[in-house]
């Protein structure tokens, strides 16, 4: 099924309100690009927005695992 963007926007939310997806197939994460993104997001914000779709009161990860655990630990 397409994913219809139309009413989509651009928001700020909170980390911990964001679930990991769990048939995103990644599941492994080089300890040294985490901590090079780490600092980056600690100094300059994610500069890429993480994609996530509403599921109830909650959000579910799209893409963009990598800056959404980097964003939880920075």
């Amino acid at each position: 099924m397409p994913i219809d963007a139309t009413n989509a926007d651009l928001r700020d939310i909170p980390v911990e309100k964001i679930d990991r997806n769990p048939e995103n197939p990644r599941i492994v994460f080089r300890p040294a690009e985490m901590e090079t993104l780490q600092e980056s997001i600690s100094q300059h914000g994610v500069q890429v927005p993480i994609s996530v779709f509403r599921k109830d009161k909650r959000f579910v990860l799209i893409d963009g695992e990598r800056r959404w655990r980097s964003a939880a630990e920075s």
